[in-house]
């Protein structure tokens, strides 16, 4: 199981007082919130919070082939800096618990989860610009950077998305990888790993 997910910084002002706390109260649990506040008030720690909630809930929605806006029912219970930049968030889900690795800088949050092996999957950042379709420009960048980098020729793949617009690579009829993408603003991302 695979997820990822991206939030562009410079458009994620969450605001103040009376809206912060609706918005706080609407996505995270009370054990959640503390961990907010225990973390500062930077806006950065909410969006790496959710990101991470977020990557959980793809990797979950490919699983249980099932979309629904329930961002309560995922609980992230811990968080470690892991590095400078780098954080690890675990998330229970339905009595599981699924490890988030985080990448924050200055621009963005990008979380991947990988329930299999990280070690096994790649992960991309890359900018969209405003004249671009985000969809298109995505599958272009995965497509492109799996054509570079394995013996797999660009025209022969395609991105197929199922009927829960979960997207799937395939080369001709086999699926290639599973895939996870995201978009917010100027940026979208990828997770893959092989399907064996």
């Amino acid at each position: 199981m695979i997820g990822n997910d991206i939030v562009d910084l410079s458009i994620s002002h969450i605001g103040e007082g009376e809206r912060r706390a609706r918005y706080l109260a609407k996505i995270f649990t009370e054990k959640e919130c503390v961990i907010i506040d225990q973390l500062g008030n930077d806006d950065m720690w909410i969006w790496l919070l959710w990101s991470a909630k977020e990557s959980v809930y793809k990797a979950v929605s490919r699983n249980e082939q099932v979309i629904r806006y329930a961002p309560k029912s995922l609980e992230c219970l811990s968080i470690k800096n892991k590095s400078n930049s780098n954080y690890e968030t675990t998330v229970e889900y339905n009595g599981e618990q699924f490890v988030v690795l985080s990448h924050v800088s200055d621009k963005y949050v990008h979380s991947v989860t990988n329930k299999s092996n990280f070690n096994q999957s790649i992960s991309e950042v890359f900018t969209i610009s405003s004249n671009e379709n985000e969809s298109e420009a995505i599958d272009h960048k995965v497509l492109m950077y799996i054509s570079t980098n394995t013996k797999y020729e660009y025209k022969n793949m395609s991105i197929k998305r199922d009927r829960h617009r979960v997207p799937h690579i395939y080369h001709g009829d086999k699926e290639l990888y599973y895939l996870s993408m995201s978009h917010h603003g100027q940026f979208g991302a990828f997770v893959l790993t092989e399907n064996h």
